[in-house]
C-alpha cells in the first residue's frame, strides 16, 4: 500500500489520538470492540500507527462514538498566485528571447558595416530624443572607423523624393542606402564579394539574370494542353506563364520610354510558344538593360496617372514576377510534373 502524503498521514495521527483519548486506558480489551474497532487495530492506534487506517473509517468510528469532527481549511487565492508566476516566467522568457535578438542583430549589423563600410546616420524625433533613420543601421551598431563624420551630411535621407536629374547613389554617395539592400546583396547574390562597390543597376541586372534563368526552367515543367486550376476562379499555368512574359516586356519598355503601358498580346494556344517567347525576350532585356541610360533608371516614370521612381518600380516587378513563378509551382505536381530546383534542392531534385 503506497505512503499517503504527509498532509492525509497528520489527520489520521489526530483522530486516531482522539479516539484514544476518548475510550481512555483499558479501551483496547474492553470498549474498543463496542464501537467496530478491532483489539489489533485499537493497539495500533493507541502507538499513533495509522498506515492501515483511512480517514473516512477513523471519522465513522467517531461518529459511532457520538462525537464530530470539524475540518478547519486554510487556503490562500491559488488562481492569481498560479497566474502570477506563469506571467513571471513568461516575461523571464520574452525578455531572454529579447536578449537574443538584440544581440543577433547587433552582430549582424556589425559584420555587414564592417564588410560592406554601411554609413549610419540618427535624427532627432519629436520628443528630442535622437533613434535611427528607418532602414538604416543604429550608430551603435557600427564601428567608429566605418562611420567618418564626413559621411553623415545633414537633411538627406530615403524619404527625400528623387527629380529625374539625380541618378541613383551607389554604395559610396553619402547618401544612406537602406540596410535591407545590402541584406540582399548578402543573401541573395553570392557570387559578390563583401566590400566589392556595385550600383543598384548592376545589382538587378544580376539578380533579373538569375531569376529569368529559373523562371525559364520553371515554366518549362508545364505540361503542354494542361487546363488544371486549383479553383473555378484560379487561372492556368499557361495564362500566368503568358502574364509574366507581358509584365517582363511591360517592364523594360516603361524603363526606356518612361510610361507604363499594359497591352498584353492574346495568350499564345500552346506552352512551346510561350517558353520560346520568354526565352527570346529574356536575352533582349538583359541587353536592353545594360543600354539603359543612367537618368532613366534614376529618374521617374509616370505609372497609370502617377509619377513613380523608376528603380523601385523595377525591382517590385521583379518581385511579382518572382510571386507568379512561385503560383506555377504549386501547379506542377497536380498537373503531373515534377519541380525544379529553384532556391534550393526539391522534392523532386533534391
Amino acid at each position: 500500500m503506497p505512503r499517503p502524503p504527509d498532509a492525509i498521514l497528520a489527520l489520521r495521527r489526530q483522530l486516531a489520538a482522539a479516539i484514544d483519548r476518548a475510550l481512555g486506558p483499558g479501551a483496547q480489551h474492553a470498549l474498543s470492540r463496542a464501537y467496530g474497532i478491532p483489539q489489533p487495530r485499537m493497539s495500533e492506534l493507541s502507538r499513533g500507527v495509522v498506515d492501515r487506517c483511512t480517514v473516512e473509517w477513523l471519522i465513522r468510528r467517531v461518529d459511532r462514538m457520538g462525537g464530530s469532527v470539524t475540518l478547519s481549511i486554510q487556503l490562500g487565492d491559488v488562481g492569481r498566485a498560479w497566474h502570477r508566476e506563469r506571467f513571471e516566467r513568461m516575461r523571464a522568457r520574452r525578455r531572454q528571447a529579447s536578449n537574443v535578438a538584440t544581440n543577433v542583430a547587433t552582430t549582424i549589423a556589425t559584420n555587414l558595416a564592417t564588410n560592406l563600410n554601411i554609413p549610419a546616420r540618427r535624427r532627432h524625433s519629436k520628443f528630442g530624443m535622437t533613434r535611427p533613420a528607418r532602414g538604416m543601421v543604429p550608430r551603435n551598431m557600427v564601428p567608429r572607423e566605418t562611420v567618418p563624420r564626413e559621411t553623415v551630411p545633414r537633411n538627406i535621407g530615403p524619404h527625400r523624393p528623387r527629380s529625374r536629374s539625380h541618378s541613383r547613389p551607389s554604395v559610396h554617395d553619402h547618401r544612406p542606402e537602406p540596410l535591407r539592400g545590402h541584406l540582399r546583396r548578402r543573401l541573395f547574390n553570392a557570387q559578390l564579394s563583401p566590400g566589392i562597390s556595385v550600383d543598384d543597376r548592376s545589382l538587378f541586372t544580376d539578380f533579373w539574370t538569375n531569376e529569368s534563368k529559373t523562371t525559364e526552367k520553371v515554366l518549362s515543367r508545364i505540361p503542354e494542353g494542361s487546363d488544371y486550376k486549383p479553383d473555378p476562379k484560379s487561372r492556368t499555368a499557361q495564362e500566368i506563364a503568358w502574364q509574366i512574359v507581358c509584365e517582363e516586356k511591360m517592364l523594360i519598355d516603361m524603363l526606356e520610354n518612361g510610361k507604363a503601358e499594359w497591352t498584353p498580346a492574346p495568350t499564345p494556344s500552346s506552352m512551346k510558344e510561350v517558353t520560346d517567347a520568354y526565352s527570346q525576350q529574356s536575352t533582349d532585356i538583359i541587353r536592353r538593360l545594360g543600354a539603359l541610360p543612367d537618368d532613366c533608371w534614376g529618374g521617374t516614370l509616370e505609372f497609370f496617372g502617377s509619377q513613380r521612381p523608376a528603380s523601385p518600380t523595377a525591382w517590385s516587378f521583379l518581385f511579382d514576377i518572382v510571386h507568379h513563378r512561385g503560383q506555377i509551382s504549386t501547379y506542377l505536381r497536380p498537373m503531373g510534373s515534377t519541380v525544379p530546383q529553384i532556391y534550393g534542392p526539391s522534392g523532386d531534385e533534391p
